[in-house]
């Protein structure tokens, strides 16, 4: 059953009021100065003559709707063997020459800010929704990781390099969702299987977004550059339900928690509006995660790298946590189960067994954002870090995307 959606109206002038504040006190940035947006105006790729060219790949790249910074886009490939991940990751730092005005300011603010009447973004849009964005038709520059899973979705190869990629497709969780929806209602669909275009053939505007509508027709307009979005839609779904399996039997975990968004329209009316989110988000998620675990392996191997790790949660914690549950009549699991799998594999059945569609669900979902506490960064050369593991992922990872 679906998170339903959610409105709630806001008094509007003090909330215009508090968001102004909040911006000042958190100096949170309103652009850039001009010779950081001259710099991202110039910038040029760095590696252009070395790039290995695969701009022959069917890529699909979703997002929400309206987005214009593509920062990856994927082709998924199944075989009796198992299945094939071509996932491209925009090469933003292709772009920046360490000292130069967009580093240090990129430095500076560290990471984007999403307020709810705009958006302070860690590089300049020049950048981030032009020259270094995954716009479908532009011949673009990324980082290009293959993996080769067997049947079972294990994890038997990864290959990486700089490359040159060509977005086919760029559409939006709502539409593959559409898509799976009117596929699996239909008594007798004909997929047609479309060879992928050529990189001339595509016929598609470097700035096009128009794909990412779920109210539009993606069907046709994707078969002629190429993209059957019916298979794109169902290899995407079986793949991250394959990872989920494996994540859940390794007792990572993911929190259903539905987007919480303000809204200001053009006349400064305010709106907090909760979206569920949707299963291609998760399924779309598992690639990340799955490129982020193979880096991970990676660095351990040459012994060099940066890991996103995570502690599991405190047992005091845990504790409470299971109070909660068993106060509000939710069952919390058995303690032979913590014997067989170790506290953050119950911690993630638990999680998992919960319906955020319900109240009690939802309010024990929120309540479980303690259990994932405690995250940073582990930085080494030569021996590893003690915690080289991320406890939501139950794997070593690193933030590649």
């Amino acid at each position: 059953m679906p998170i339903p959606r959610r409105h709630l109206r806001l008094d509007d002038e003090p909330m215009n009021s508090a968001l102004a504040l909040l911006r000042r006190d958190l100096e949170v940035p309103s652009g850039f100065e001009p010779n950081v947006s001259r710099a991202a105006q110039t910038a040029t790729d760095r590696f252009a003559t070395s790039r290995t060219d695969a701009t022959d790949l069917p890529l699909v790249a979703i997002d929400p709707p309206g987005a214009r910074d593509l920062d990856q886009a994927f082709a998924l490939v199944r075989s009796n063997a198992g299945w094939v991940l071509h996932y491209a990751i925009a090469d933003v730092a292709a772009f920046i020459v360490p000292g130069d005005a967009i580093d240090l300011e990129s430095r500076r603010r560290g990471s984007t800010l999403y307020l709810p009447d705009h958006k302070a973004p860690l590089h300049p849009p020049e950048l981030s929704e032009g020259a270094a964005s995954l716009l479908p038709g532009a011949a673009r520059p990324a980082v290009w990781w293959k993996l080769t899973f067997d049947v079972e979705g294990g994890l038997v190869n990864t290959e990486v390099r700089r490359a040159t990629v060509r977005v086919r497709v760029a559409t939006s969780y709502e539409v593959i969702t559409t898509i799976l929806a009117d596929h699996d209602g239909a008594t007798n669909h004909e997929a047609t299987n479309h060879e992928a275009a050529s990189a001339e053939g595509v016929g598609v505007s470097a700035q096009s977004i128009d794909l990412q509508d779920p109210g539009s027709d993606a069907l046709g307009p994707a078969a002629k550059r190429g993209i059957d979005l019916v298979e794109v839609a169902t290899s995407l779904r079986d793949f991250g339900s394959l990872r989920l399996s494996i994540q859940a039997d390794r007792g990572g975990v993911s929190l259903q928690l539905p987007e919480q968004d303000v809204q200001v329209d053009a006349s400064g009316n305010v709106q907090l509006l909760a979206t569920p989110s949707l299963p291609a988000e998760e399924w779309n998620a598992q690639m990340s995660l799955a490129t982020g675990m193979a880096a991970a392996a990676l660095m351990l191997t040459s012994k060099t790298g940066l890991l996103r790790t995570l502690p599991s949660a405190e047992p005091e914690i845990l504790a409470e946590l299971r109070r909660a549950s068993e106060a509000l009549g939710h069952r919390w699991p058995p303690d032979d189960d913590a014997a067989a799998g170790g506290p953050n594999h119950v911690y993630g059945q638990w999680v998992r067994s919960l319906d955020p569609s319900t109240p009690v669900g939802a309010a024990l979902m929120l309540s479980a954002t303690k259990g994932l506490r405690g995250s940073g960064y582990a930085a080494f050369h030569g021996e590893p870090p003690e915690l080289t593991t991320h406890a939501a992922v139950a794997a070593p990872y690193a933030h590649v995307t």
